[in-house]
């Protein structure tokens, strides 16, 4: 008996754009972004976020922080804890995703804080797949924006 396997995602990019309450995963097949499809939205289940809070481009962002606690230290301290599952969780989904050959190249957009603890979660040969990490939230960019920015990016890495 053959056993089929998939064949590798010869040049699929994942961009994993995450804070520590949500992440957008989204998909290239070419480095230069222009058809970047946003493929997936992964909540952190104990932020308190639905799925129709997650600001798409609109007035959510601002409804989801008039929501925020109101001590900040208390509010950074609950962050940094469920920014920790959070990333172990998305590590392994991401992790999960490679060995399933889903994607190549992976390119990382988080929040500076959430970024860290995304890199200690990741197993090394994951973080081998890594092409490009930006410290900056950019979560709630709309694609276009995305297309841009990863367009300028990319030339910066090349040139």
């Amino acid at each position: 008996m053959i056993h089929s396997h998939p064949s590798p995602a010869v040049s699929v990019t994942w961009v994993l754009l995450a804070d520590c309450r949500q992440a957008r995963i989204l998909e290239s097949e070419s480095l230069d972004f222009h058809d970047l499809v946003e493929i997936e939205t992964v909540l952190n289940p104990v932020s308190g976020l639905a799925k129709s809070d997650v600001p798409l481009g609109g007035r959510k962002a601002e409804q989801v922080q008039r929501r925020a606690v109101a001590d900040p230290a208390r509010k950074r301290a609950d962050d940094f804890r469920t920014g920790e599952q959070f990333a172990a969780v998305l590590a392994y989904h991401l992790e999960s995703g490679r060995l399933r050959q889903r994607f190549r190249y992976l390119l990382i957009a988080a929040a500076p804080t959430f970024l860290g603890c995304l890199r200690k979660q990741m197993p090394p040969v994951l973080g081998r797949t890594v092409i490009e990490e930006i410290a900056n939230d950019l979560t709630r960019a709309s694609v276009p924006e995305l297309q841009q920015r990863l367009t300028t990016c990319n030339r910066a890495m090349q040139g």
